[in-house]
């Protein structure tokens, strides 16, 4: 009991109640079976911290329409890498157009067709077209058939949808009767990949 009358009366040297003097000295007036007692839960557990969202899709493109396509390209890059289909479509148009990066059509033809093959129309319409132009890729109307067809197959109807269809027919009309029926199985065979 000796340390807690010592206690009190440093306490009341400084000018602290004794119910302060006690706190600050860690001393209570509890009995000893009660002191030993788990200390108590805080009433609300501390927030974890959380590292911000990496960026998104919509920020690559508000990047790309305030006229920094090489940013875009940064954000986008690593989400196609992911799988996302749009940002694969976006780097495929950057390499096309040569904006924020090096024109490459090879490039161009590789995201477009990641994006295509998982079933997007634009990318499916734009590769197409690089078969048929042998740009970025060996020229094959069978292959640029096959995804003017698909794109085709995808639009609701209105102009992307006749576009398709007008270079699925210019593709056919330069394509022997038996290259038309393999680019209709292809069609008919093709599952998008998830």
């Amino acid at each position: 009991m000796k340390p807690l009358i010592v206690i009190l009366a440093f306490g009341a040297l400084l000018g602290l109640s004794a119910g302060a003097a006690l706190a600050q000295s860690g001393a209570s007036d509890q009995p000893a079976a009660e002191q030993d007692a788990a200390p108590a839960e805080p009433a609300v557990p501390p927030l974890p911290v959380r590292p911000p969202d990496p960026p998104s899709f919509q920020d690559g493109l508000l990047a790309y329409h305030r006229g920094d396509p090489g940013v875009a390209f940064r954000i986008w890059k690593p989400l196609a890498e992911r799988g996302n289909t749009a940002a694969q479509y976006s780097l495929g148009i950057l390499y096309q157009q040569g904006e924020g990066v090096l024109r490459d059509l090879g490039m161009a033809a590789h995201w477009y067709r990641n994006a295509a093959e998982r079933g997007d129309p634009d990318a499916q319409l734009n590769l197409g077209l690089l078969y048929a132009q042998g740009e970025g890729l060996r020229q094959d109307y069978v292959e640029a058939y096959k995804w003017f067809a698909l794109a085709f197959r995808a639009y609701p109807p209105g102009e992307y949808r006749d576009a398709a269809f007008r270079n699925r027919e210019n593709a056919a009309s330069a394509m022997t009767d038996a290259q038309i029926e393999k680019a209709e199985a292809l069609v008919e065979a093709w599952r998008a990949k998830p």
